[in-house]
């Protein structure tokens, strides 16, 4: 019998991917209970009860009083809860025209729920969009318009 991968709640992808930030991309060599707990905002004994049930589920290399890494399991988890929140960011930013950081709470929320379908279409769109110069929204009628409207207004 095949034994099926339990998703992981909201809270432990937060977890991962604070890790994965910390330790990938601000490229510290080891993230500790103190990092992840001023980065998320929230206190150190959160931070240690959710290390404590990630390392059971192998997704971190976790042991109380040590450094913190991703295992292969986990950067692979995290690396794509990562792709998720960038490319919903990018989305309402550039395609939707929201402001930086109401795209950022907004992705924070979604990156949890969105399926992989659902971020590489809206990847492909914003793509296209970007490519082809078709559309865009237009801050002063706050409406979405064709380029070629907007060029003929100038």
């Amino acid at each position: 019998m095949i034994k099926r991968q339990k998703k992981l709640s909201q809270v432990l992808e937060d977890y991962l991917e604070a890790i994965y930030i910390l330790t990938i991309i601000k490229k510290q060599p080891v993230a500790r209970v103190t990092d992840i707990a001023e980065f998320l905002k929230v206190n150190k004994s959160n931070v240690s009860n959710n290390m404590k049930l990630l390392a059971k589920q192998e997704y971190i290399n976790y042991d109380i009083y040590h450094w913190i890494t991703l295992t292969k399991k986990g950067e692979k988890t995290a690396k794509s809860v990562y792709a998720k929140h960038n490319a919903l960011i990018n989305f309402f930013n550039k395609v939707l025209g929201i402001n930086k950081n109401v795209s950022e709470e907004n992705a924070c929320r979604i990156e949890h729920f969105a399926d992989d379908i659902l971020i590489k279409r809206m990847c492909k769109l914003s793509t296209f969009l970007e490519k082809n110069k078709v559309l865009k929204f237009d801050k002063k009628t706050k409406n979405f318009k064709f380029l070629s409207e907007l060029n003929q207004e100038n």
